[in-house]
Protein backbone atom coordinates (compact mmCIF):
# COMPACT_ATOMS: atom_id res chain seq x y z
CA UNK A 1 0.00 0.00 0.00
CA UNK A 2 2.85 2.38 0.87
CA UNK A 3 4.62 1.58 -2.21
CA UNK A 4 1.37 2.42 -4.19
CA UNK A 5 0.89 5.61 -2.71
CA UNK A 6 4.45 6.58 -3.49
CA UNK A 7 4.51 5.45 -7.01
CA UNK A 8 1.19 7.68 -7.59
CA UNK A 9 2.87 10.62 -5.52
CA UNK A 10 6.11 10.69 -7.88
CA UNK A 11 4.17 10.21 -11.26
CA UNK A 12 1.45 12.81 -9.74
CA UNK A 13 4.53 14.92 -9.01
CA UNK A 14 6.04 15.08 -12.09
CA UNK A 15 2.64 15.62 -13.90
CA UNK A 16 2.13 18.69 -11.75
CA UNK A 17 5.20 20.38 -11.83
CA UNK A 18 4.98 19.91 -15.97
CA UNK A 19 1.85 20.89 -16.19
CA UNK A 20 0.64 22.06 -12.87
CA UNK A 21 -2.38 24.39 -13.64
CA UNK A 22 -4.04 22.03 -16.26
CA UNK A 23 -4.00 19.10 -14.55
CA UNK A 24 -5.92 17.80 -11.55
CA UNK A 25 -3.94 14.96 -9.28
CA UNK A 26 -6.30 13.35 -6.65
CA UNK A 27 -5.47 9.96 -4.63
CA UNK A 28 -8.29 8.30 -2.84
CA UNK A 29 -6.81 6.17 0.00
CA UNK A 30 -8.75 3.69 2.01
CA UNK A 31 -9.33 4.48 5.37
CA UNK A 32 -12.16 2.18 6.32
CA UNK A 33 -14.10 -0.11 4.76
CA UNK A 34 -17.48 -1.91 6.40
CA UNK A 35 -20.40 -3.55 4.45
CA UNK A 36 -22.00 0.01 4.39
CA UNK A 37 -19.63 2.26 4.08
CA UNK A 38 -16.35 3.30 2.34
CA UNK A 39 -13.84 6.21 3.60
CA UNK A 40 -11.55 7.76 1.99
CA UNK A 41 -9.09 10.41 2.46
CA UNK A 42 -8.33 12.86 -0.89
CA UNK A 43 -4.73 13.85 -0.97
CA UNK A 44 -3.10 16.00 -4.02
CA UNK A 45 -0.26 17.68 -4.10
CA UNK A 46 -1.66 20.36 -6.13
CA UNK A 47 -1.52 22.92 -3.81
CA UNK A 48 1.70 24.18 -2.57
CA UNK A 49 4.89 24.91 -4.94
CA UNK A 50 6.83 21.83 -3.29
CA UNK A 51 4.42 19.24 -4.65
CA UNK A 52 3.72 17.45 -1.34
CA UNK A 53 0.40 15.62 -0.45
CA UNK A 54 -2.16 17.66 1.28
CA UNK A 55 -5.26 16.35 2.29
CA UNK A 56 -8.57 18.57 1.10
CA UNK A 57 -11.56 16.42 2.03
CA UNK A 58 -12.54 12.84 3.17
CA UNK A 59 -15.18 10.51 1.40
CA UNK A 60 -18.02 8.81 3.06
CA UNK A 61 -19.45 6.15 0.77
CA UNK A 62 -23.09 4.79 1.85
CA UNK A 63 -22.48 1.46 -0.34
CA UNK A 64 -26.66 0.85 0.56
CA UNK A 65 -27.55 4.14 -0.26
CA UNK A 66 -25.47 4.60 -3.21
CA UNK A 67 -24.66 8.17 -1.66
CA UNK A 68 -21.69 9.96 -0.59
CA UNK A 69 -20.63 12.77 1.65
CA UNK A 70 -18.03 14.77 1.21
CA UNK A 71 -15.99 16.64 3.88
CA UNK A 72 -13.85 19.47 3.32
CA UNK A 73 -10.57 19.91 4.89
CA UNK A 74 -9.76 23.99 5.07
CA UNK A 75 -7.68 23.67 1.98
CA UNK A 76 -10.49 22.67 -0.28
CA UNK A 77 -12.95 25.57 2.06
CA UNK A 78 -10.31 28.41 2.02
CA UNK A 79 -10.08 28.50 -1.99
CA UNK A 80 -13.96 28.50 -1.98
CA UNK A 81 -14.37 25.55 -4.40
CA UNK A 82 -17.61 23.97 -5.07
CA UNK A 83 -18.59 20.81 -3.20
CA UNK A 84 -18.31 17.94 -5.43
CA UNK A 85 -22.07 16.50 -4.61
CA UNK A 86 -23.23 19.89 -6.74
CA UNK A 87 -22.21 17.72 -9.79
CA UNK A 88 -24.34 15.10 -8.77
CA UNK A 89 -27.75 17.62 -8.95
CA UNK A 90 -29.77 18.05 -11.93
CA UNK A 91 -28.35 21.16 -13.82
CA UNK A 92 -30.99 23.31 -12.80
CA UNK A 93 -30.64 22.46 -9.57
CA UNK A 94 -26.31 23.24 -9.88
CA UNK A 95 -27.56 26.42 -11.77
CA UNK A 96 -29.60 27.37 -8.60
CA UNK A 97 -27.25 26.48 -5.85
CA UNK A 98 -24.23 28.23 -8.31
CA UNK A 99 -26.43 31.38 -8.17
CA UNK A 100 -26.82 31.40 -4.21
CA UNK A 101 -25.14 29.32 -2.19
CA UNK A 102 -22.60 28.75 -3.72
CA UNK A 103 -21.97 32.43 -4.99
CA UNK A 104 -18.18 33.24 -6.09
CA UNK A 105 -17.16 29.45 -5.82
CA UNK A 106 -15.16 28.05 -8.10
CA UNK A 107 -15.60 24.72 -9.03
CA UNK A 108 -11.83 23.68 -10.59
CA UNK A 109 -11.10 20.37 -11.86
CA UNK A 110 -10.96 18.79 -8.68
CA UNK A 111 -14.72 18.83 -8.28
CA UNK A 112 -15.59 17.32 -11.05
CA UNK A 113 -13.17 15.41 -10.73
CA UNK A 114 -13.92 13.87 -7.50
CA UNK A 115 -17.64 13.81 -8.43
CA UNK A 116 -16.91 11.50 -11.14
CA UNK A 117 -14.43 9.02 -9.61
CA UNK A 118 -16.67 8.78 -6.49
CA UNK A 119 -20.25 7.74 -8.83
CA UNK A 120 -17.69 5.57 -10.92
CA UNK A 121 -16.97 3.42 -7.38
CA UNK A 122 -21.32 3.32 -6.57
CA UNK A 123 -22.07 2.42 -10.11
CA UNK A 124 -19.48 -0.59 -10.84
CA UNK A 125 -19.64 -1.43 -6.64
CA UNK A 126 -15.65 -1.11 -6.49
CA UNK A 127 -13.90 0.34 -3.61
CA UNK A 128 -10.03 0.10 -4.22
CA UNK A 129 -8.22 -0.89 -1.21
Amino acid sequence: MLLKIILIYLINLSLSRTNKLSRVHLSFINIGITDSYVNYRIVTPDFNDEGTLEEIGQIKIDRILHTYEFTPTNIWINYHFIPPWVFGRSIDEQQQLLDTKFKGYEAGGWTASIHRRVIEMIENNRFPQ
